[in-house]
């Protein structure tokens, strides 16, 4: 949708926060007023969109430059009085952390099966790769069948199968933190433990009330590393 030069909507566009989480993994919120869009969004009115962007490194271009991988939003009028007040229940943060626990639970477990159930069938992992070798991309069916419920037969992990019940490993998965874009769009940072590595990885959730697999609720729906 074409702004204009006018200032109009550009007043309300801001940086909410940014956040570095590794060398090649970025998080931003960010704000954006556009006006009304009848034959394409379809709005009548002016919006103001709250989105999260996961961006990460790809030093595969020359110099090296950050690249938006994900994106979820969240939207409300524009000339909205409560356009601030997002409408977060303490039920809202309860049901995010409930399926972020689903989520390590499946993880930790190398459950394929229970991770397809808060893994949005549409979701892919992304993360940078270092070397000047790009960016991978993996759809849910390989995340969920060979990086989860198969991975301690990958090269990278079997050397370190003994661990896979020690406490110690499950002890690092940390719950870093949860931000809502909206009462239906929220950003899940947490650390978890993969022997050899320490993941902070960066969860785009949606709330959706069409059922996927028979469950409506909180799915993740993009999923960064670093």
């Amino acid at each position: 949708v074409a702004r204009g030069a006018s200032n109009e909507y550009a007043v309300h566009d801001r940086i909410v926060s940014i956040e570095f989480l590794g060398r090649a993994c970025a998080s931003a919120k960010v704000q954006i007023a556009l006006p009304p869009a009848p034959e394409s969004t379809p709005t009548t009115t002016a919006v103001l969109y709250t989105d999260f962007l996961t961006l990460l490194r790809d030093d595969s271009i020359d110099g090296g430059a950050w690249r938006v991988i994900a994106k979820i939003y969240s939207s409300a009028p524009l000339d909205d009085a409560d356009v601030r007040a997002d409408g977060v229940t303490p039920a809202d943060f309860s049901d995010v952390t409930r399926a972020v626990d689903g989520y390590c639970r499946s993880n930790r477990r190398c459950d394929g099966e229970g991770m397809a159930r808060i893994f949005h069938p549409a979701c892919c992992l992304t993360y940078a790769l270092p070397d000047h070798l790009g960016i991978v991309v993996c759809d849910a069916d390989e995340f969920c069948r060979v990086r989860v419920a198969g991975r301690w037969e990958q090269p990278a992990h079997r050397p370190y199968a003994h661990l896979r019940g020690d406490p110690r490993v499950a002890a690092a998965d940390t719950l870093v933190s949860v931000d809502f874009a909206g009462p239906r769009a929220c950003r899940v940072v947490l650390r978890i433990g993969c022997p050899p590595f320490l993941w902070t990885d960066v969860l785009l959730c949606l709330k959706l009330t069409a059922p996927v697999y028979g469950r409506d609720g909180w799915w993740i729906v993009a999923k960064s590393s670093s």
